[in-house]
């Protein structure tokens, strides 16, 4: 099966393309995703991965994470983000041997908790009533 973007076919995606790491939900490789250009190449598999927050990742979770290859994490979350986390036993920072944590938040000191936000964006509704926040 092949997936067809904007005139742009790839190869098949992974499926499903999530890999079991414990202790992380999420978690998967972004590979096989079509490139908008030049048209017929797409990502990379086994390069680069994404997942959920990390904070609850088992020993299991960083031995897989070491077997494929991965040497730098990049934590994206706020301070607060990562605040509110430790505050409530979640955990926080996670880093391990052979393993760089660079934290780029892309909110670095507001907090943008899903009730925030709808706090934040419940004046941008067309009709006044509540914004979901996923």
């Amino acid at each position: 099966m092949t997936t067809q973007t904007a005139g742009v076919k790839s190869a098949a995606l992974p499926s499903p393309p999530f890999i079991t790491v414990a202790g992380i939900p999420n978690f998967r490789d972004l590979g096989g995703y079509p490139s908008a250009s030049p048209s017929n190449y797409s990502i990379r598999r086994e390069v680069i991965y994404r997942c959920a927050e990390p904070s609850q990742v088992t020993k299991d979770g960083i031995t897989t994470m070491q077997r494929l290859g991965i040497t730098h994490v990049y934590d994206l979350r706020s301070s607060n983000e990562i605040e509110r986390a430790q505050a409530a036993g979640w955990g926080g920072v996670v880093e391990w041997e052979g393993c760089e944590r660079v934290f780029v938040p892309v909110f670095s000191d507001q907090d943008y908790s899903p009730e925030n936000l709808a706090v934040r964006y419940k004046d941008y509704s067309a009709n006044g009533t509540e914004v979901k926040v996923y």
